[in-house]
């Protein structure tokens, strides 16, 4: 009975080490979510009813010059937008505004 219990433990540890990356690896990838943004706070912006988080690192610019931007400010979204979050490690890196013409 104890060879199976060793075993058993064994594989459990095993699977559990080798879930591990697969956890971390979620949390560094790059993902762009589309949208309008309806709510901007010095904490967070609300696109498409889901809440991001923003870091003094988070820069805003416009789809046609992604190059260039500007420290993100609350201030500058006093109406609804239509935008491109670039979200890595979990926070908003870059706001990139649909400027309307």
């Amino acid at each position: 009975m104890k060879v199976i219990t060793k075993k058993f433990l064994f594989l459990v540890l095993a699977l559990v080490l080798s879930a591990a990356p697969i956890g971390t690896a979620a949390n560094n990838k790059k993902v762009e979510v589309g949208g309008t943004l309806t709510k901007a706070t010095k904490s967070y912006i609300v696109v498409n009813n889901n809440k991001y988080t923003i870091t003094d690192k988070t820069i805003v610019s416009d789809m046609e010059h992604p190059e260039k931007g500007f420290p993100y400010s609350p201030e500058l979204f006093s109406h609804p937008f239509n935008v491109v979050v670039i979200i890595e490690d979990g926070t908003v890196k870059k706001i990139l505004v649909g400027v309307p013409k």
